[in-house]
């Protein structure tokens, strides 16, 4: 958007990236709680978060409002996609008879 001089409308582009990472926190959230059990999606969606954070604070351009939000994300995600997996592997199953 930026090579087209597309205008941000009263939102600077780190608060859109702050917005998005929420948004696919929200996501992966969803995720673990309909598809309990499967402890790769927390893992993959925290890989990303972690380097998303990287990105913004160590490289340019800098974002550390951005980094600091990915690197919640990433540790939210990590420690409810591990709780629900310990919660899935923990109830009894019932059997129809």
């Amino acid at each position: 958007l930026a090579a087209h001089h597309a205008r941000a409308v009263f939102i600077t582009a780190e608060t859109w990236g702050i917005l998005a990472t929420t948004a696919l926190l929200g996501f992966g959230m969803a995720l673990l709680r309909y598809l309990p059990g499967r402890l790769y999606i927390a893992s993959a969606m925290a890989w990303g978060f972690l380097w998303i954070a990287y990105g913004r604070v160590l490289t340019a351009p800098r974002s550390y409002g951005l980094g600091v939000v990915a690197l919640v994300s990433s540790l939210l995600i990590l420690i409810a996609g591990l709780a629900v997996f310990l919660w899935a592997r923990g109830r009894t199953r019932e059997r129809v008879s």
